[in-house]
């Protein structure tokens, strides 16, 4: 009786030390995977953020989203002063400048100021697109306009900084003991070993493959009727993030902006035109290679702008000129 009674007590400790074991051995591994994700999310950073040089304070990714949160206030009425929104009294040059300083500021805060970007952006265009007309040397305008727009980013790099954020996010719950109900759906249970640690790792995992699934979406523009949003998010998701659920809404605002860049960088060939030849255009095709590499590839509908008359307008953006 009692060599039975210790070989079921033997054998409870082995599998007690077995089940501590595995306990250890798994939360050993989480730490190596978010120490690892810590590393590459440091690497991912500096390598978008060199693509976008910053030349104001403004958002930044370490922030995470609780720290844009706390910031965006503060940070849009800086931003709003320091480049005298609404724009109505400004010259072409500040109107520039204010461009510019909208991308520095604004370009790391992920979904949430992409809407908000494309309403200011939006109005300074068109804003630029008047005082253009008084511009005695249009040319300069033209080469720093086109400057702003090729640092404009791309929907692909608003995707991967609204993905840095959640990652940043995730990791400050271990890192920086903040509140976990801002960015996860749940606490740990019996499947992570009631581990913390273990729940954030699977949640990266997550937010990774949630990317993955965005960037391999067909890339039909957002009025395509082949272009479609992605389904829920699946009932097992554990974060609580807007990567996949607002994944139209970079495509769309973009869209529609990089339609009133383009309009606007029209404009400013037409009257670099008028202001070198001393004549109006009587078509695009005129500015065409002098003022414009080429004629504007259709934005949206597939419908080029259009211009008579000293007129000219455009599918998918509200501007017109003059």
């Amino acid at each position: 009786m009692r060599r039975a009674l210790k070989l079921v007590l033997a054998t409870l400790g082995l599998m007690a030390g077995a089940a501590a074991l595995l306990v250890w051995d798994s939360i050993a591994r989480a730490d190596r995977a978010l120490d690892a994700n810590e590393a590459r999310l440091a690497t991912e950073i500096a390598a978008l953020r060199a693509r976008y040089p910053r030349k104001a304070e403004g958002f930044r990714f370490e922030m995470g989203h609780a720290g844009h949160d706390a910031d965006k206030q503060p940070v849009t009425e800086a931003l709003s002063r320091r480049i005298h929104y609404p724009f109505e009294r400004l010259t072409a040059d500040q109107i520039v400048e204010s461009l510019a300083t909208i991308e520095s500021t604004l370009h790391e805060g992920g979904y949430e100021i992409v809407m908000y970007r494309r309403h200011v952006e939006s109005k300074a265009l068109r804003e630029l697109c008047r005082a253009v007309r008084e511009e005695k040397e249009p040319r300069r305008i033209a080469e720093a306009l086109d400057r702003i727009l090729a640092l404009h980013p791309t929907v692909p790099d608003i995707v991967d900084g609204e993905h840095l954020l959640d990652r940043r996010e995730v990791l400050n719950v271990i890192r920086r003991r903040s509140d976990p109900t801002r960015i996860l759906r749940r606490r740990p249970g019996w499947k992570e070993l009631f581990s913390w640690k273990i729940l954030v790792a699977k949640a990266l995992v997550q937010v990774d493959d949630f990317a993955r699934e965005i960037h391999a979406t067909d890339p039909q523009p957002f009025w395509s009727e082949k272009w479609h949003e992605l389904p829920d998010d699946p009932p097992d998701t554990l974060v609580r993030s807007r990567l996949r659920s607002w994944a139209e809404v970079p495509r769309e605002e973009e869209t529609r902006l990089r339609a009133d860049g383009t309009f606007t960088r029209v404009v400013v060939a037409l009257c670099r035109y008028k202001a070198e030849k001393g004549r109006v255009a009587e078509k695009l095709e005129d500015l065409v290679p002098e003022f414009l590499p080429q004629i504007p590839e259709p934005v949206i509908h597939r419908k080029r702008f259009q211009y008579a008359d000293g007129t000219l307008w455009g599918y998918g953006t509200d501007l017109t000129w003059p």
